[in-house]
């Protein structure tokens, strides 16, 4: 705001010179109108100076699911999230949808090249790398849906990536189909207990089921990056 006041002055000062010097109306005008072009332009590049560039929220990608951790699961499932581009993704006020509950993101912004897990029906301390859901249902081992909304509001509109493991679950599936961010009936076989699904490469995103693959080796906040076991993607055109 410093930038913009201190640019006026010398704009003002410069056209009452220019009438003073020029004595004729026409040429003041001429003149100003041609300053006012350069103030506009130094505030605007005053302005793009000051912006720190964000990453689409479109870009942030469900990347990795733990949701059958051997024994007892509650405390130990898990879902990652990973900023693909090369700008910082702010995620404050997004939504992940899992276990039929939401976790709603604070104030939070995710680096590029970056991951973050969300812990599902865990307690803990928030940090740049791990978020706790807080107290809420385990996930389903046999077939459930993961869905990032970057709005309260849920719809298609508003939802940006969307996960679906074994063929049953449909929640939010509709939703992903009217985002063009899935094929009504695809699903993730569901494998043995203690792996997860990840992208293989991280951010593989190409909306289907062929973008993920079997970890019997979990990679939870770090690169996909080992093939342990490949279970062959399952697409059908539409559910049974």
């Amino acid at each position: 705001m410093g930038k913009i006041k201190y640019l006026f002055r010398i704009y003002v000062k410069l056209c009452r010179s220019r009438f003073s010097v020029f004595g004729k109306l026409k040429l003041g005008l001429r003149f100003c109108g041609i300053s006012v072009l350069f103030i506009l332009f130094g505030i605007l590049i005053s302005f793009l100076g000051t912006q720190k560039i964000q990453a689409a929220d479109s870009d942030v990608v469900i990347n990795e699911v733990m949701f059958d951790p051997v024994g007892t699961d509650t405390g130990l499932e898990w879902v990652e999230l990973y900023n693909p581009s090369t700008e910082q993704a702010v995620l404050s006020n997004f939504d992940l949808y899992a276990v039929g509950s939401y976790y709603t993101f604070g104030s939070f912004s995710l680096d590029p090249g970056a991951f973050v897990v969300v812990h599902i029906n865990s307690s803990g301390l928030n940090t740049a790398t791990d978020l706790y859901q807080g107290a809420s249902g385990n996930m389903s081992n046999t077939s459930g849906t993961v869905a990032l909304f970057n709005s309260a509001t849920h719809s298609g509109s508003t939802i940006i990536d969307f996960f679906r493991y074994g063929s049953t679950a449909t929640t939010w599936q509709s939703a992903a189909v009217t985002a063009g961010i899935w094929t009504i009936g695809n699903y993730i076989p569901v494998t043995s207990e203690d792996d997860s699904i990840g992208r293989l490469p991280n951010g593989q995103d190409t909306n289907l089921p062929s973008d993920w693959t079997n970890f019997a080796n979990p990679t939870i906040g770090q690169d996909n990056s080992t093939i342990i076991d490949v279970p062959p993607p399952v697409e059908y055109p539409q559910d049974p």
